[in-house]
């Protein structure tokens, strides 16, 4: 199996603090790696690295061959935009566009507006019927599947997850859940962030990061 993501040696200090402490790792494509940890773990500055909205003070961050951290910024929004899809715990929806404009935004800042593909990928979650309903007329796990439409829009080589469902009640935990799983059969590589034991179930692998230090 092919190595989408390789990790080396990766380490995040704030100032006397170290909050990622040589972190090795590799992902293959098509993994689903749930990575687990109590709050103060250091899983949010990963995330920030993992998106390329942070850099780390030493190590490697290879995507698909490529060393990240040899990259200029703009090269590296770029890859952002077009390589990763990025689920959060909250859903940052514009709350004037509906679901389809919401998900064509993404498609905005790649440079390329289609908006039978933005359909098509709500219908892949099963929002078909709730295209034209604003934010507000969504219950909150229908409003994760549209930042989930809208993360996959671009096609992604990477989709990573944090806490896709730490807002949603436990009906909605597993609607969500379960179009994760469909991705995954689809050969999408899936990062999920998460201190929900039940949720590291459903991965082909479970790591744990404690204080800095991946287990």
């Amino acid at each position: 199996m092919k190595e989408l993501i390789l990790i080396k040696h990766l380490c995040k200090e704030f100032g006397k603090v170290k909050a990622l402490n040589d972190i090795n790792l590799s992902i293959h494509q098509g993994e689903w790696l749930t990575i687990m940890g109590p709050s103060g773990s250091g899983k949010s500055t990963l995330v920030n690295i993992l998106s390329l909205m942070d850099n780390p003070s030493s190590g490697e961050y290879i995507l698909n061959g490529t060393n990240l951290e040899q990259l200029s910024e703009e090269a590296k929004r770029k890859i952002r935009r077009e390589k990763i899809g990025l689920i959060f715990q909250q859903f940052h929806l514009i709350p004037y566009l509906n679901a389809l404009e919401n998900v064509m935004l993404s498609q905005y800042y790649h440079s390329s507006i289609d908006e039978e593909d933005a359909r098509n990928v709500l219908e892949k979650v099963g929002l078909g019927h709730r295209l034209n309903h604003l934010p507000n007329e969504l219950s909150g796990g229908e409003q994760q599947r549209v930042c989930i439409a809208r993360a996959l829009i671009n096609n992604p080589e990477l989709l990573l997850a944090d806490e896709p469902t730490g807002n949603l009640d436990e009906a909605n935990e597993q609607i969500v859940l379960e179009v994760l799983q469909k991705l995954k059969k689809e050969g999408r590589t899936i990062i999920l962030i998460t201190h929900n034991p039940k949720l590291a179930e459903f991965a082909d692998r479970c790591v744990h990061l404690h204080y800095g230090v991946l287990r």
